[in-house]
């Protein structure tokens, strides 16, 4: 994603794949910290449109509540009274709601996204320690990204893992036996 392309989102309905952002690859390492900046950087951006909305939805509430005072005299309960119960005022106060929220999930957002930094680093620190290279006790090998359908993986590399790990099972269980 080029740093133009984030000026045409429609940061109103954004189309994020959370999942697949913050998802990590450690057969592909590389590519993962060459797309990291821009999707933290498309997080960030969210991010600070949604604390816009939010100031703005704040002033729209402050407005509408200072507007209905002005039109009501009385006690200050009464006037209390009749600001937070009109529909002009309830609408805006749920609207300043919902931006409230949105702020706060594109913040947790963001969050994870740079969690996925630390983990980047810290699988690229086993990588280098070769923790990769062959483990001591056998463990079933995982493809790819987590959660990825078995269905997606082709045919010859679904062959190669499972006769890794028929290996690793065999040797597994020879090592029980002793």
């Amino acid at each position: 994603m080029k740093k133009n392309d984030f000026q045409n989102i429609n940061w109103d309905d954004p189309e994020f794949d959370f999942e697949k952002d913050i998802a990590t690859d450690p057969d592909a390492l590389d590519e993962e910290w060459l797309k990291q900046p821009m999707v933290m950087l498309k997080y960030s951006l969210y991010s600070s449109h949604c604390q816009k909305l939010v100031s703005k939805a704040h002033e729209k509430v402050k407005t509408i509540r200072s507007e209905l005072l002005l039109e009501v005299s009385g006690t200050q309960q009464e006037r209390e009274a009749k600001y937070r119960t009109d529909p002009k005022y309830l609408k805006a106060k749920k609207q300043q709601t919902i931006a409230e929220y949105n702020r706060d999930m594109a913040l947790n957002a963001v969050s994870a996204v740079h969690q996925k930094r630390g983990t980047l680093e810290h699988e690229v620190k086993l990588w280098l320690g070769q923790y990769f290279a062959g483990p001591v006790d056998p463990r079933i090998l995982e493809g790819g990204k987590r959660g990825l359908d078995e269905s997606i993986l082709d045919k010859a590399s679904k062959r190669q893992r499972e006769g890794l790990n028929k290996d690793r099972k065999s040797k597994k269980k020879k090592r029980s036996k002793k």
